[in-house]
């Protein structure tokens, strides 16, 4: 045998992927495109041979369509039969499979005109889009080594890949659509996190930068206006200086946190700073606001533009300062608040990332689409996405500088692609396609029976967050709130909003719920932040001070919360109430012990006090949860953050976001013994999480023995309809089958095939 190698670095394997992504956003047809993603993977892993085969619904076969390695003829191209060769195996079972040495293999088979005896290792793994199988990539060596299965893992991925890229360029190729031949539409690939497809004007959103409105503001001659620029620097630097001082005296950060605001110090009294955004005010004769806004973006651009991660990152430190000095020029004029610029309806939102402060922008503009640079499936934004029903797509690189405001824009939320200046007949071509699956998912509404109780005895309650998902629960007739995202309606605010204002929210909310609503105190923090907290930067905010942390460190606020949920409490209103990340058993008693004497205060009884409930989303709470038996009356389940701390990804990531996934094995195991634990102690138990709302996922929750899901009110119909159609056999069957399954692509393709044996149609939807 001959010596075997390996891929040792696990970050070598993400940057391949990365560079196929640009080298898909960067190439010209599809041809292009296959033919540089065999060699980037020949090249990078050492395959002496890589191949795409395609799969021809008109020849019934699979084509040959790019290869790297072996000799063929470009004007006949090797074709397989479904039951030909390994890779025909491959396309038949649509499961990966790896072979060494390939020719022992009973469905091997020999095409001496290439000499492909000579290889002696094989992967093969399907192209699936939707469990359909468009083709199969497969690798081969001329020595037997092994191949691993981190290696497996990776052709996985650039599969998952190619078959949007698949679906798109079959789109393409159908309407020939003469504005791509010319060059004139430009593609780019990110990950679909919302289905859908919208098409409109690209809006650029580049942070606060986006919220002031320069165009009300007075010039007032050019000296003024530098006299204002050098006040405001010297305005920054006192404040920065003060900081400093503060954040060192009290110990309050880390030194290396503190670091960064020294930085920001020596940007501020860097004199070639100033004096180039003094030329600007000068040589334009424009407002002080402006020309920082200007130098600001144009610094950044430059380090947005560089290789490297940490060298991009460096852009959003300078956007970081020209707040500050932005801030100090607007107080200059007697200016408290940023004048915010409203997109035009129907836009296409197109930023870097997008916090909780700009949802009410989001809802009043009705944006067509979103697409981001930052962001995960459970990021916040897209979770507004699916409640909206609108698509959005994250993970394109340097995205905001790839657009110019006012381009045209299609969004493709299924694929991950996003057109820039899309011409009519590909416009049209996704209208129908669109009209096609908004006529499934009516069929389905119309079959499914109006009851959230199916015959298995599932209950379905509504995650809300927005008043979208007020009047969508309200719809499809659901009765309860199983999660209130509370942080998103005080991401409404200004200023952080009164007892009276919070009694207000709480109150508006029961009214349209006939049973219980429950009330998750705020969950902010990380990705989740408010417009008017400042929140100490962090290297792992994820980790850091957010959810529960956050309360205990702001008792008075949360104290607030608390009351305001007991002052709503009228008119036979039942809330409950949820805290969020807990990983301490005194977290949870100190919240008690605080909405006992709120309630004493205001002269409840302790029979008339909202049920308690902790979401399990911390590992650490799974091993103490019979602790928590005489403190809570319920666990919710958030599946968003327990992936994301059990599997340790970062959900949001997009370098390692690939790892992430509801169907690991140890997700799925540890679910079915929270769930055993919670009902040895007596607890209702429910799931909030995303996870719920897909028809995989809530398959699985289902089959493990869950049977209070809580879903966006977006995807009741789809979960209510597969749970109408599901019963005790088959639920036992899925469940020893996701249980015994030791590969994550395993347990998610087994689902992915009994969904689609329930109805096909839930796998076009979903």
């Amino acid at each position: 045998m001959g010596k075997q190698t390996s891929v040792e670095r696990a970050d070598f394997h993400l940057k391949i992927v990365q560079e196929i992504g640009e080298l898909v956003n960067q190439s010209a047809g599809l041809d292009n495109i296959l033919k540089g993603v065999v060699a980037k993977i020949g090249s990078s892993l050492h395959f002496d041979v890589v191949s795409i085969y395609l799969w021809s619904e008109k020849d019934g076969e699979l084509i040959l369509k790019a290869t790297r390695g072996l000799k063929v003829d470009d004007a006949n191209p090797i074709r397989l039969k479904p039951e030909e060769g390994l890779t025909g195996l491959v396309y038949q079972s649509r499961r990966p499979l790896v072979v060494m040495p390939a020719s022992s293999h009973p469905r091997y088979k020999y095409f001496p005109e290439i000499g492909e005896e000579e290889y002696e290792s094989y992967i093969g793994v399907p192209i699936l889009l939707q469990n359909v199988c468009l083709g199969v990539l497969v690798g081969q060596t001329k020595e037997r080594r092994l191949i691993n299965p981190a290696e497996e893992t990776l052709f996985q991925i650039i599969a998952s890949r190619l078959a949007g890229v698949l679906e798109v360029a079959d789109r393409l190729e159908r309407l020939k659509s003469p504005t791509k031949l010319l060059g004139k539409t430009r593609s780019y690939q990110g990950k679909g996190v919302s289905a859908g497809f919208a098409v409109g004007e690209a809006f650029i959103f580049r942070d606060v930068f986006w919220g002031v409105d320069t165009g009300k503001l007075k010039f007032s001659g050019s000296d003024e206006e530098v006299k204002r620029l050098h006040k405001a620097f010297l305005d920054v630097e006192e404040e920065l200086g003060a900081l400093i001082k503060m954040l060192k005296e009290e110990r309050v950060l880390l030194e290396s946190e503190i670091a960064i605001f020294e930085a920001h110090l020596l940007v501020v009294k860097s004199v070639t700073f100033q004096d180039s955004i003094a030329k600007r005010i000068r040589d334009k004769n424009i407002v002080a606001e402006v020309a920082v806004i200007e130098e600001v973006e144009s610094i950044a651009r430059h380090f947005e533009g560089m290789e490297g991660a940490y060298l991009r990152e460096r852009a959003q430190d300078f956007r970081d300062i020209g707040v500050r000095i932005i801030q100090a020029l607007l107080k200059s004029r007697g200016e408290k608040e940023f004048s915010y610029p409203v997109p035009k309806e129907g836009s296409v939102i197109v930023a870097y990332d997008i916090g909780p402060s700009v949802v009410s922008m989001l809802l009043k503009s009705r944006v067509s689409a979103i697409v981001t640079e930052k962001g995960g499936e459970t990021s916040h934004i897209v979770i507004l996405a699916k409640s909206l029903g609108i698509p959005a797509v994250v993970g394109i690189e340097n995205v905001c500088n790839l657009i110019e405001p006012g381009d045209r824009v299609l969004v493709d939320g299924k694929t991950g692609f996003i057109f820039l200046n899309p011409d009519d007949s590909l416009v049209s071509e996704y209208i129908s396609a669109y009209q096609r699956l908004t006529r499934i998912k009516e069929v389905i509404e119309r079959e499914t029976t109006q009851t959230d109780k199916a015959e298995i005895g599932i209950m379905l309650t509504a995650n809300i967050g927005f008043p979208v998902d007020v009047d969508m629960a309200r719809q499809y007739n659901i009765k309860d709130v199983g999660l209130f995202r509370t942080e998103f309606a005080f991401a409404q605010y200004e200023k952080w909003p009164s007892v009276e204002e919070q009694v207000k929210i709480y109150e508006t909310v029961g009214r349209y719920f006939e049973g219980f609503v429950t009330i998750r105190t705020l969950d902010i923090g990380a990705d989740k932040l408010l417009p008017y907290f400042s929140f100490p930067k962090e290297e792992n905010p994820l980790l850091g001070l957010r959810a529960i942390r956050f309360s205990m460190e702001y008792l008075d606020l949360f104290r607030d919360q608390i009351k305001a949920v007991l002052l709503a409490m009228t008119e036979g209103k039942r809330f409950r109430i949820l805290l969020p990340m807990i990983s301490n058993l005194w977290e949870v008693e100190t919240a008690r012990e605080i909405m006992e004497q709120v309630g004493m205060e205001i002269g409840m009884t302790s029979s008339e006090l909202p049920e308690l409930g902790v979401m399990l989303e911390v590992p650490a709470t799974f091993y103490q949860l019979e602790d928590y038996g005489d403190l809570v009356d319920f666990v919710s389940v958030g599946t968003n953050d327990l992936v994301q701390y059990l599997l340790a990804v970062d959900r949001n990531s997009n370098v390692v976001g690939h790892l992430y996934s509801s169907f690991h094995p140890s997700i799925v195991r540890m679910l079915k013994d929270v769930l055993a634990k919670a009902e040895s102690v007596g607890k209702e138990i429910s799931v909030c999480g995303e996870m719920a709302g897909t028809s995989l996922g809530a398959l699985c929750l289902v089959s493990l023995g869950y049977r209070i899901l809580s879903v966006s009110p977006y995807h009741v119909p789809v979960i209510r309809y597969l749970c109408s159609r599901v019963d005790e056999e088959l639920l036992a069957s899925v469940r020893s089958v996701v249980l015994s399954e030791k590969k994550e692509s395993e347990i998610r393709r087994y689902l992915l095939e009994v969904v689609e044996s329930i109805d096909p149609r839930l796998i076009e939807v979903d």
